[in-house]
């Protein structure tokens, strides 16, 4: 009990402080000569309340795309969720799907496991192009995707992938997390964030 109330006080504590315009302290940037780039933040459940989650995507003016997993054994109240969601289009209809998921808490206290794809494509991708399109935004900042965000179910942290140059719609969306409006970012080598992408390579 005493794991969850702490990880409660410190979401509260980091939302009052998102609201008063006070800037995150611990981003840390994880920088590399080529391919996307990795900042580590408290964010979904933390800067953005939970249930904000679905309709901030929604509304991004990317295409969003979800798969989760759950890597303990749920609390009896969410066992009626699959342990894994594959890659799913984030749409009207499924927004309250991704909203149990975002919500749900094992027995450890933890949440699940999360991937999240944002795509500008001018027709939907077929969610078995999508992790394709990921390596390929990872390693070169090219294709359809513009964002990723990794979330490992034990680590309160939030790991988004991002281009040097954002298109406009992932730029406001990070302006708005308050991301890039941040400039004094711990920065580090990419070498954890490439342990985050192994991490994302089992799953998917």
């Amino acid at each position: 009990m005493g794991s969850w109330w702490h990880r409660i006080a410190e979401r509260l504590k980091r939302w009052r402080e998102y609201q008063r315009g006070l800037p995150q302290k611990e981003i840390t940037l994880y920088t590399r000569q080529r391919g996307a780039v990795c900042y580590a933040a408290y964010l979904f459940g933390y800067t953005v309340p939970m249930d904000q989650v679905p309709d901030q995507l929604l509304t991004s003016g990317l295409t969003w795309y979800w798969q989760s997993k759950r890597d303990r054994e749920a609390r009896p109240e969410f066992s009626f969720l699959p342990a894994t969601t594959p890659i799913t289009l984030l749409t009207e209809q499924t927004k309250q799907r991704l909203l149990q998921e975002l919500q749900e808490v094992d027995v450890d206290d933890y949440g699940r496991s999360f991937v999240f794809y944002g795509c500008f494509s001018e027709s939907p991708v077929e969610p078995d192009e999508v992790k394709e399109a990921a390596v390929q935004f990872l390693e070169n900042e090219s294709g359809c995707i513009q964002l990723m965000i990794i979330i490992i179910g034990d680590d309160d942290k939030s790991y988004l992938f991002v281009p040097r140059e954002p298109i406009e719609p992932a730029r406001r969306l990070l302006m708005e997390w308050n991301i890039l409006r941040h400039g004094d970012y711990r920065v580090a080598s990419f070498d954890y964030a490439e342990r985050v992408l192994d991490y994302w390579f089992k799953i998917t």
